[in-house]
């Protein structure tokens, strides 16, 4: 299937994808995932996450949890920050504008957060971890406006919708 993506590139220690898309008539379908392409890692679990325009998720971590998150339909604006103590790359940021057939691979250690630009979004997530899943409870979050990572977002303060974790 060398169809799958029509570009792959890996920054630093993330990769995405850019996906084909089949289209015709009655719409598109695109494939988000074949193990030949993730050949050492193991999915554990898959999440949808539905949000609505100005919606602010994040920033969250932890120390064993790799994610290959997929924009299924809308836009969102991603922050990922690498916070491995240990990394050469450690603190330095990545953004990125996430459309319907992208995904991006990112290994533990990397703080994520994404606001939806669109009307609405629809994320996949496929989670790969040993042992249990790292929840809310085991998972770093830092605020999305934090100075010591002073981050940029593409929408207003006055406008972000955060949910009660995210707030603090």
């Amino acid at each position: 299937m060398k169809e799958f993506f029509t570009n792959h590139k890996k920054i630093d220690n993330l990769e995405v994808f850019k996906y084909s898309k089949k289209k015709d008539k009655r719409g598109y379908s695109f494939t988000i995932f074949l193990k030949k392409y993730f050949k050492n890692i193991e999915f554990s679990h898959d999440k949808i996450t539905y949000s609505v325009k100005n919606s602010l998720r994040g920033m969250h971590s932890d120390d064993k949890t790799s994610k290959l998150i997929t924009c299924l339909f809308g836009e969102i604006y991603c922050n990922i920050v690498n916070d491995d103590k240990k990394s050469k790359f450690f603190k330095k940021k990545y953004t990125f504008n996430l459309k319907e057939n992208i995904s991006i691979f990112i290994p533990p250690k990397m703080l994520l957060g994404w606001c939806v630009l669109s009307k609405d979004a629809l994320l996949s997530y496929k989670f790969s971890y040993k042992g249990n899943y790292s929840d809310v409870e085991k998972q770093k979050t830092v605020k999305y406006n934090d100075p010591e990572y002073n981050l940029t977002w593409p929408i207003k303060d006055k406008n972000i919708l955060l949910s009660k974790r995210d707030k603090s």
